[in-house]
């Protein structure tokens, strides 16, 4: 149990704070208008990362270890905000060096930036398993040149108030801030350790040649599997949109919560548990709710659904009973003691509300579709798999939203993952982007991401009636 800061939940009503409203205006286009007293929410819509709230500059590169079976590199960031504002989760995501798909593990502590000053981040690492590329091209280039054209976005969360989150219609505000520079690369202090770096990636491409796999013709950077997985993505992999609205006072804000679901078979659609109800997860949303400062809309409440790769086609919602749903388990509470915005005279000011856990065995939403497709879905891996107490790589997909038109796209990361008890453990941290994904292996799929490092099995009675 934690005591929070009281003057968190003890705000007062009041109109959206000036940092809330910066943000409206600098990504109004698939923002939720708020609506009047009638409560009714408009279209739901995935929440694009906000902009020209910062700016960003990579500074430079460092080769931190490289031998024959991988490449470890730091980035070095600096951000200058415009606002003062707290960053959390910051990564960078859809991230290309010389053109090569990489994946750098996020900062997980807060950043505190003050406005118009420039802050360095702590250094992003960019773990590389030889063995996952078809090509050393990229990585000599690096090396030779002492530079690198990097490509990308970073983003981060935005640590918020209840009233700024209310203001952006989001549980979960986003900064996104493209990056695009050409950036210089340092290893070693000499000629020689440049050498003896090239000579590594050299014996690495002999192995490669020799391979039969290496043989065949494959167009870009990506592995075969990769390509494969970025293709099944289109039709399999579900955007999960939850909206509903909280009244407080005269106003009615809409809120938009986003995250992965997937096919497990044609008909069976399964996420988190937060998906059902997004604000019992939000220590701030929860508090206002129970103490009857805000209160929720049941009519207003929606899940639509989305393959990524259509996701101009019209959703299947829930208010249309385009689905049904189900759960599968229950997610656990934690007891958190808070602020009580409203104390009855008999109370004192602190009030005690559970909040669900993201990550518990089995805490699965599962949606039956009305209308399955013929065929498709993600196979689950067999039996023999699922017993192992290491992956030495599974692959995961990461949400990323485009910060221009608010449109969705997945890229696929690979990291290795270990048996946990009752759950799979991520041996790299990953952010909320990913929740909701599949965990897969080669041989299919062996759970769902829920939090930033823990993934559940799947139940034997959701794989065996998939």
């Amino acid at each position: 149990m934690r005591l929070d800061n009281p003057k968190t939940l003890l705000l007062p009503v009041a109109l959206p704070t000036m940092l809330a409203a910066t943000l409206l205006a600098s990504c109004p286009h698939r923002l939720l208008a708020q609506t009047g007293g009638s409560g009714q929410a408009a279209a739901p819509a995935v929440t694009a990362p906000l902009q020209g709230v910062a700016t960003v500059n990579v500074n430079s590169t460092q080769i931190a270890e490289i031998d024959k079976t991988h490449v470890r590199i730091a980035v070095d960031l600096s951000v200058v905000p415009a606002r003062t504002i707290t960053l959390e989760n910051v990564r960078l995501t859809g991230l290309r060096m010389n053109g090569l798909p990489v994946y750098a593990q996020p900062l997980a502590e807060p950043i505190e930036l003050v406005k118009g000053k420039e802050t360095a981040l702590p250094p992003l690492y960019i773990t590389l398993q030889l063995r996952d590329l078809t090509t050393t091209k990229p990585l000599r280039e690096m090396v030779e040149n002492q530079s690198v054209h990097l490509s990308g976005e970073m983003v981060a969360g935005i640590k918020m108030s209840f009233l700024d989150k209310l203001a952006t219609h989001t549980l979960h505000p986003r900064l996104g801030l493209p990056v695009v520079q050409d950036v210089p690369v340092s290893f070693g202090s000499s000629p020689i350790a440049r050498q003896a770096a090239l000579g590594v990636l050299t014996l690495v491409d002999l192995g490669m040649a020799s391979s039969a796999e290496a043989k065949k013709v494959i167009p870009g950077l990506e592995s075969p599997w990769i390509k494969s997985l970025q293709e099944e993505a289109k039709a399999d992999l579900i955007t999960v949109e939850t909206s509903f609205v909280l009244k407080q006072h005269e106003g009615a804000f809409p809120v938009v919560f986003d995250q992965l679901g997937f096919r497990l078979g044609p008909g069976l659609v399964v996420t988190t548990a937060e998906s059902k109800a997004p604000w019992e997860y939000d220590a701030d949303f929860l508090a206002r709710i129970k103490s009857g400062e805000a209160k929720l809309e049941k009519k207003s409440f929606e899940i639509q659904l989305r393959p990524t790769g259509a996701p101009d086609d019209a959703p299947m919602l829930l208010t249309h009973k385009d689905f049904t749903f189900e759960d599968r388990g229950k997610s656990g509470k934690d007891p958190l003691f808070v602020a009580n915005p409203n104390p009855a005279p008999s109370e004192g000011g602190i009030a005690k509300i559970s909040v669900h856990r993201r990550a518990d065995p089995n805490a699965l939403l599962v949606m039956v579709l009305k209308a399955p497709p013929a065929a498709g879905g993600f196979p689950a891996a067999p039996a023999a798999i699922l017993r192992q107490d290491t992956w030495e790589k599974v692959a995961i997909y990461r949400l990323n939203i485009d910060p221009t038109t608010g449109k969705p796209s997945v890229e696929v990361v690979q990291l290795p993952a270990h048996r946990d008890g009752e759950a799979i453990h991520l041996d790299e941290s990953v952010d909320p982007t990913f929740f909701g994904s599949p965990i897969l292996t080669p041989e299919g799929v062996i759970g769902i991401v829920q939090d930033e490092q823990i993934g559940a099995f799947l139940p034997a009675n959701l794989t065996s009636g998939s």
